[in-house]
C-alpha cells in the first residue's frame, strides 16, 4: 500500500495498533519508524493494564490529531464504518473471480469517494488530495542529512 516511505501517513488508525507497533519494533523494521499506529482507545483497554499501549498508541498523546478547539481531526472509528459499508457487497462479490472482485470494489470505492467529496463540499468542508510530489521532496529533504 505504501511502496515508498514518503507516501506513508504520520499516523495510522489500526484496531490492534499497540500489537502492530510491538511487532514492527521487534522486527527492527525501519520503514515505518516515522509512523505512529494509533487506536481509538474508548473500550479498548478496559483494565488499563497495558502500559505500553496506553503510553504509545493512545490518540490523546498526539496533539497534531486535534484541532485548536480540541475536536478530533479524524474519525478514528472510520475503519469499522467502512467495513460495514463493504459488507453490503458481500452477497454480490462472494462468487466473483479475484480480478472481477478487485475491479468491482475499486469502482464502488471511486463512486463513493466522488459522492463523499460532493457531500463534504456541500457542507462547506474543503476536501483535498495530497500532493505526493511535495511529500516526496519533503521526505528526501528531511532524510538527506
Amino acid at each position: 500500500m505504501f511502496p515508498w516511505p514518503w507516501l506513508l501517513p504520520t499516523h495510522i488508525f489500526y484496531d490492534n495498533a499497540c500489537g502492530l507497533l510491538k511487532h514492527v519494533q521487534h522486527q527492527g523494521d525501519k520503514f515505518f519508524e516515522l509512523v505512529r499506529p494509533v487506536f481509538h482507545v474508548r473500550n479498548h483497554h478496559k483494565k488499563d493494564a497495558d502500559t505500553f499501549c496506553n503510553s504509545n498508541s493512545n490518540p490523546a498523546l498526539f496533539p497534531k490529531l486535534r484541532l485548536t478547539d480540541g475536536k478530533w481531526i479524524l474519525n478514528s472509528s472510520i475503519a469499522e464504518q467502512i467495513n460495514i459499508w463493504f459488507s453490503a457487497f458481500q452477497a454480490i462479490t462472494c462468487e466473483m473471480s479475484i480480478p472481477r472482485y478487485n475491479f468491482f470494489l475499486d469502482e464502488m470505492i471511486l463512486i463513493r469517494n466522488e459522492w463523499l467529496v460532493g457531500e463534504l463540499e456541500h457542507k462547506g468542508k474543503q476536501p483535498f488530495k495530497l500532493d505526493f510530489e511535495a511529500r516526496k521532496a519533503e521526505w528526501f529533504a528531511s532524510h538527506s542529512e
